[in-house]
């Protein structure tokens, strides 16, 4: 019995000793996509490819990043609840930061480069650089003005779920207006 105990501890020693890190790796290479007859030239396009499937993403054109989000499978085909996002700089060709999503929990959305994960019937604005919340608001945002840099939203009540009340948010720090 001693002996089973101490090979068993010694394995989640070795295990644990020896794991390693999962790095999140996007490749990225140009490829020939077409031809310009007049000029005789060709249209390169650049081409990233992700280690997971892609459920939906965004494209900042003004920052040059993108926001993917990555769904897994079963493997019957059908979806996980589960999945992971990933903000990507398109011209430094670099993951910024990942971040785990449970979908059937809540999802994001983007407005320009401002990205809103809502869950449960709260709204949470994430850092573009880091990931991490910025604010929270108790309001499901529907709409953003990322000009007036506003949000629009119905109140989440704990007793009657998303209230009828619209109220507009802050988005730089989360206050409704």
């Amino acid at each position: 019995m001693k002996k089973i105990l101490v090979t068993t501890a010694f394995l989640l020693a070795a295990i644990t000793a020896f794991a390693q890190v999962y790095e999140f790796i996007v490749y990225s290479n140009e490829r020939p996509v077409g031809r310009i007859i007049e000029a005789q030239e060709e249209i390169i396009a650049k081409e990233f490819i992700f280690p997971d499937r892609i459920f939906e993403y965004d494209i900042d054109t003004i920052t040059k990043t993108i926001t993917v989000q990555l769904r897994y499978f079963y493997f019957t085909g059908n979806l996980m609840p589960n999945g992971k996002i990933v903000y990507y700089d398109l011209t430094d060709k670099r993951v910024k930061w990942t971040r785990n999503i449970s979908y059937s929990a809540g999802n994001i959305q983007q407005f320009g480069s401002t990205i809103i994960l809502k869950r449960k019937g709260r709204s949470f604005c994430l850092d573009n650089e880091t990931g991490t919340n910025l604010w929270r608001s108790r309001n499901d945002i529907y709409f953003v003005d990322p000009v007036a840099n506003i949000g629009v939203g119905y109140k989440f009540k704990f007793e009657r779920g998303i209230g009828n009340t619209l109220e507009g948010i802050d988005l730089k720090n989360g206050k409704r207006i």
